[in-house]
């Protein structure tokens, strides 16, 4: 915990630097998440979100890879988890 304190106390600007980052590789991917999700909206924060979507057929289908829900607890097979974390880097 005190080095997460240290690191926002230190860096203050760092949440609002994440976020911009997040925001722009969901800008990036959402035109290939739609295809596998019609309905699919980027979240406004953060690096993660849920959709309808089997992974195995997301994987067999659009060579693409999710995080089964069941990763976090669910047991619907049709739920998984898309990340924007893939591509993103930090340097100074």
């Amino acid at each position: 915990c005190s080095s997460a304190y240290n690191a926002l106390v230190s860096y203050k600007e760092l949440p609002k630097l994440q976020q911009k980052a997040f925001t722009k590789e969901w800008d990036k991917l959402s035109p290939s998440i739609s295809i596998i999700h019609q309905n699919f909206i980027a979240p406004l924060t953060g690096y993660f979100t849920c959709i309808e979507a089997n992974f195995m057929d997301v994987l067999s289908l659009h060579n693409s890879l999710l995080i089964p829900a069941s990763v976090f607890g669910s047991s619907n097979e049709n739920l998984s988890i898309c990340t924007c974390l893939f591509n993103i880097s930090y340097t100074e």
